[in-house]
């Protein structure tokens, strides 16, 4: 995967973020949630906006992947064992 820094830059260019990751180092992570601080960029617009500017990461392998599959009741017929499924939402 781009570093962290690089595709926030890509989603919303120089902007302030915070976030959060499972793992200190970013290829580790089974997720990352980015969250754009609106609030150091203008608070008037801060104030104004209701939704958040976030994007949201998710990487399932091994068991997690198994149980995400079963869970929603998909049944593709393939050896997951190497397999990784990215779930990106962006706001």
């Amino acid at each position: 995967m781009p570093d962290r820094e690089i595709l926030v830059s890509r989603a919303w260019g120089d902007v302030p973020v915070s976030y959060i990751q499972d793992q200190e180092a970013f290829n580790d992570c089974s997720f990352l949630d980015l969250k754009v601080n609106k609030w150091e960029l203008n608070r008037e617009w801060s104030a104004k906006q209701n939704s958040e500017l976030l994007i949201r990461i998710e990487k399932l392998k091994g068991t997690a992947l198994d149980d995400f599959l079963h869970r929603d009741g998909s049944l593709w017929p393939v050896d997951l064992a190497e397999k990784t499924l990215m779930i990106i939402e962006l706001d």
